[in-house]
């Protein structure tokens, strides 16, 4: 039986802890903590750019192409990009806190490379996957949207 979410109606895994779409918290039913934080600081915030993908603090490593890095969503909107995996808290980066934008490359898929004001790095891969299979990535669309947003805040 498909499940819906009771915030926005988009469908559902049983699994997720998280709407991709709205943020929502599927097991208390209140807007995550990250989401709720950005809505505060701003009175309405523009998403621009959603999908599937994969985080990681600091580069990553490991055997695999994902190695070290978590599985989830990534939702950008003009106020933050934000990290939502499948289980455990989002992460979020305000905006004004990325000081640099740098795409690179592992194992012939484009990355990319995120560091803040304060000295920490962070790794996106954007992934265009259905059932394990790989069609195709958005990092660059990704990095170009980021760039944009930052270059309007400054």
């Amino acid at each position: 039986m498909a499940k819906y979410c009771s915030e926005c109606g988009k469908s559902i895994q049983s699994s997720w802890n998280l709407c991709p779409n709205c943020g929502l918290d599927l097991k208390s039913g209140q807007t995550s903590e990250s989401v709720s934080n950005l809505s505060k600081k701003t009175k309405e915030s523009v998403i621009l750019f959603k999908s599937k993908g994969f985080y990681c603090e600091e580069k990553p490593h490991g055997f695999t192409l994902a190695g070290n890095m978590k599985k989830g969503y990534i939702v950008l909107s003009s106020e933050a990009l934000v990290f939502s995996p499948k289980r455990g808290k989002s992460k979020a980066i305000l905006i004004p806190e990325i000081e640099n934008v740098e795409g690179f490359s592992r194992r012939g898929y484009n990355m990319l490379g995120i560091q803040t004001i304060y000295g920490n790095l962070f790794t996106y891969w954007s992934a265009n996957m259905v059932l394990g299979n790989y069609y195709g990535g958005k990092t660059s669309e990704l990095q170009a949207l980021l760039t944009q947003v930052i270059s309007n805040k400054r």
